[in-house]
Parts: C-alpha cells; structure tokens; sequence
C-alpha cells in the first residue's frame, strides 16, 4: 500500500509536554497575586483604604493581566497537527511534541464544552494522552475538523485491517445523564423564573445572570453534541 500525504492541521494548543502544570502554573499565580496584595496591607505598608483599594486593583488587575499574558506564552503553542498513515504527530516547527502510532490506540474521546476542546487518547497500555485547545485563551484553529480527520484515519487503518478495532468512547454530552441533567436544570430554571415574574423574595441581578448563563452554557454544549449523540445512540 502506497503511503499518502499525512493531513495537516494547523492549530494553537495547550503544550501536550506540560501536563498538571496547566492547572499548577496558574493556581500559584493566584496564590502569589493574592499573598502581594494582602501582604502589603497586612504589614502596614499601605495605610488608608482609598490607597489600599488602588494598591489592590493595581496588584490583582495589573498582576493578574501580566500572568495571564505571561501564561498563554508559557503553555500556548502554535502547533501541526499531522496525521501520516502510520501515527498521529504534534509538532511545534521542528520540535516533535506528541507522537502516538495507531495501533497503540485503543480508545479515543472528543470533549468540547465553554470553548475548551480535548481529544483523548487512551493506549493500549492504559496511558492517556491529551491535546487540548480553548477558544477564551487563542484562536484556536480547526481543532473539530482536526478530530473528525482523525476518526476517519482510524476507521479506515480498522478496515484494512492494519490496526485493532478502536474504541471511540461517549463524552459527558453524548451520555444519557445530560440529558436527564438538563430536564432537571431546566425545572429548575422554569422555578426560578416563575418566582422572578410572581413571587415577593429579594432578587440578586448578579446571582440570577449567572444561572441563566451557565445554564445557556451547559444547552450550547448539549445542542452541539447532539449529531454525536445521534451516531452513538
């Protein structure tokens, strides 16, 4: 079998070689952020409370817009995507980030909810491996198109008999449990609604803008995982 031209995808990705320090990288910050802030005040360096408000906007804002700058440069990649007949490679222009040989697959994932997209791989030995992107940090690139490819590469290295059957397993939004979640969200949300027209409580705007909006969120991902749904089903 004559070997075809791998499909690129040019993509910005979350650096596949970072793992926990994903999460890590940023909660430090935070905890940094807020130890300057509150250390300054504590001390007795910044007296006054219009000096210490400003010194807190000018710490929390100014640190926290630096770190989220400092972060994206840190974890953000501008990546291809290549799928060859043989594996599936991540490279960052000629550092070689992720490669996976697909008969060491035995299940895969696509997960896409507010903005954030992960395929996951599982092999053959149980490890899993990820390449995640969102939308709110970089324009992220064709990541959908990317996974389909994917999926199609596989199906037919399956057909031809090369590699095993591979696995393509449900996300949270293809699994019956959203839905039951969104009926009961959605009761919930018929409730809150109802009290806001008829009833006599207190209102908080802040508090009732974010139900309605991650309950908008959680439909979005659930309407937007429907033609999955409908293949797995």
């Amino acid at each position: 079998m004559m070997s075809s031209t791998p499909a690129a995808f040019k993509l910005q990705l979350f650096d596949p070689a970072r793992g926990a320090s994903l999460v890590v990288i940023p909660l430090l910050g935070i905890f940094a952020l807020f130890g300057i802030a509150f250390g300054g005040i504590a001390t007795g360096m910044i007296t006054g409370p219009w000096l210490a408000g400003a010194y807190m906007v000018a710490v929390l804002g100014g640190g926290g817009w630096l770190g989220y700058r400092a972060y994206k440069k840190l974890v953000i990649v501008s990546a291809k995507v290549l799928l060859s007949d043989t594996a599936v490679q991540v490279v960052d222009q000629d550092r070689e980030l992720l490669v996976i040989p697909y008969d060491t697959i035995r299940a895969y994932r696509y997960q896409s909810f507010n903005d954030a997209e992960e395929l996951r791989i599982t092999l053959t030995n149980n490890e899993r491996l990820k390449i995640r992107s969102n939308s709110k940090l970089t324009k992220v690139g064709d990541f959908a198109g990317m996974v389909a490819a994917f999926a199609t590469k596989l199906t037919q290295q399956q057909e031809e008999g090369v590699i095993p059957v591979v696995t393509r397993e449900k996300s949270f939004f293809e699994k019956s449990i959203s839905t039951w979640l969104l009926v009961a969200m959605t009761v919930l949300i018929g409730m809150v609604t109802f009290d806001l027209l008829t009833g006599t409580h207190t209102k908080r705007p802040g508090s009732l803008l974010m139900v309605y909006s991650n309950y908008l969120i959680y439909l979005g991902a659930w309407l937007a995982a429907s033609a999955r749904r409908k293949i797995t089903s």
